[in-house]
């Protein structure tokens, strides 16, 4: 009989006590690697210590500053937004270089992973869902140069891969005016229907600069946009099919 090969599991067995003791992390070292800052949304102090004591004894390290940490951790509801996807891609268009990748999480999915004792992967692909349709834009705005660049870059993190489809949509420049994160005030210059249209009508220049920032600086997985063109095809086909398998019963 043939050996069926298991999926490695992502949960961590227990450890010996003593290696625990001299490396100074959990018997399951969840957070191994990682290094966190805690926003100043979680103000409430015992919670932040609460939290920093579970980030060590799980593997993970507590930064005091906030270029020293790849992940921040926040209270969604707390923030000016109250979305962490406008202040991952407010991240990504800061000055700073070593904030630029930085990965935004709520304090929440740190819990969940402590109580399913499961490895964080913070920067794993996002599930794709299917893209509703799109309308046509009807302002028309000069736009600067830095103003192109800007959008492109954003495109680059939303929308990387124009297979993926949006760019032609509507979701992803609303998101973008809706932004009140201080690194998305060049944002708040046009309206979206102004940036679509724009984008609409220079598509091929500003995809070529696209191509240019995905390859000179790859996008974080957290920043990508969920929706997914390619995904909603693939449902219309199976429920064409299904349809017309049912008519033939």
């Amino acid at each position: 009989m043939a050996r069926i090969r298991k999926t490695p599991s992502k949960r961590l067995p227990f450890t010996g006590l003593k290696k625990v003791w001299k490396e100074r992390v959990d018997c399951r070292p969840i957070f191994k690697g990682r290094s966190f800052f805690v926003d100043s949304s979680i103000h409430d102090l015992d919670r932040r210590a609460y939290l920093s004591y579970n980030l060590i004894v799980h593997g993970g390290t507590v930064s005091w500053k906030l270029d020293g940490a790849d992940i921040l951790l926040v209270d969604e509801q707390k923030l000016p937004s109250r979305s962490i996807p406008h202040l991952q891609i407010a991240y990504a268009h800061s000055p700073d270089p070593s904030l630029q990748n930085l990965i935004v999480l709520d304090e929440q999915t740190i819990w969940r992973h402590v109580q399913r004792e499961i490895i964080l992967q913070p920067n794993e692909p996002t599930t794709k869902v299917p893209m509703g349709g799109s309308k046509t834009g009807f302002y028309r705005t000069p736009f600067s140069q830095a103003d192109k660049n800007n959008l492109a870059f954003y495109l680059s993190r939303k929308i990387p891969d124009k297979a993926a489809g949006g760019r032609y949509g509507n979701k992803v420049y609303e998101e973008l005016s809706e932004n009140p994160h201080k690194e998305m005030q060049w944002a708040r210059r046009h309206t979206w229907q102004s940036w679509r249209q724009h984008y609409v009508k220079n598509d091929t220049d500003i995809d070529s600069r696209i191509s240019e920032f995905v390859i000179s600086h790859p996008p974080l997985n957290a920043t990508k946009y969920n929706s997914d063109r390619r995904v909603t095809r693939r449902m219309t086909r199976r429920t064409s099919t299904e349809k017309m398998l049912k008519g033939r019963d």
